[in-house]
Order: C-alpha cells, then sequence, then structure tokens
C-alpha cells in the first residue's frame, strides 16, 4: 500500500513539473500568449483569472477593480457585459510582441479596421515565465478629479 501511495504522490509530483508552464491553459513561456490572455480576461471581466497571469502592482490593481467595481455589478450588468464583451472578442486574431532582454511589449489586434489599437500590454519575465506587469501612473500623470 505504501508503494501505490509513493506511485501515485510521484505521478503527481511529475505532472505538476510537467504542466508548470502554464496557467489555465497559458502558455506561460509565450509573451504573445499571456497578453491576449491578460486581455481576453480583462474584457470578459474574469479578474481572478487576469491576477494569475499578472505581477506586483498589476495584480494589486486589478484587486482594486474588482472590488469597486465587479463585485458591485448586477448580475443584469454582469450579463449585459458578458454579452458586449463576445462581440469585441470576436475580434482579437492576432498578437505582435517586441521582446528585449526580459521586458517584452506586446500589442494585441484588432481594431475594426484591422489594425493594432489601444496600450501595449507590458510584460516581465521571472523564471523563464512571463507575467503582465503594467506601469502604474505617477500621481502627478493621474487625471486630476474637480469635484463640483
Amino acid at each position: 500500500m505504501k508503494s501505490l501511495y509513493g506511485l501515485v504522490l510521484m505521478v503527481f509530483v511529475l505532472n505538476s513539473v510537467a504542466c508548470n508552464s502554464t496557467k489555465s491553459g497559458v502558455n506561460m513561456k509565450s509573451p504573445e500568449s499571456v497578453s491576449m490572455a491578460f486581455v481576453q480576461n480583462v474584457i470578459r471581466l474574469e479578474i481572478k483569472e487576469a491576477q494569475a497571469i499578472s505581477m506586483g502592482k498589476t495584480k494589486e490593481m486589478l484587486g482594486v477593480i474588482e472590488q469597486m467595481m465587479v463585485d458591485k455589478m448586477s448580475e443584469e450588468d454582469r450579463k449585459n457585459n458578458l454579452k458586449a464583451a463576445e462581440e469585441e472578442l470576436k475580434t482579437l486574431k492576432k498578437t505582435e510582441c517586441d521582446i528585449t532582454g526580459d521586458k517584452a511589449a506586446c500589442k494585441v489586434c484588432c481594431d475594426p479596421d484591422g489594425g493594432f489599437s489601444g496600450e501595449d500590454v507590458m510584460l516581465t519575465k521571472v523564471k523563464g515565465k512571463w507575467y503582465v506587469d503594467m506601469p502604474m501612473p505617477n500621481k502627478e500623470e493621474m487625471p486630476s478629479v474637480e469635484e463640483d
């Protein structure tokens, strides 16, 4: 019985190591795969999935967004958002990344005309895996909100 337990444990460990390069089907060794998955998750408001492939301030900011926005959405708002998201997701066709060392700037395509639009998805490579690492604006760069 002990040997069976040991065999099962060994298979589990080997399977975990072999699958370590992916999170939810995302190839963490590919900045293109990570950036596409991140954009798809954010559009669908799948914040926990987006956090799983993010790091640092990006991961923290997603948590704040989830608490302030997503958790307070009504079921009807969620359904409407998902409907709109599915239409937007149909336009996502490809990703192009400019890689410099352990940093990557990726563009996710496409806008209605088939071109790239929006901000680049910034990634950082850590121990062979890519994570979304968007720079956060400084206080001076943040738009001011004036009260009426």
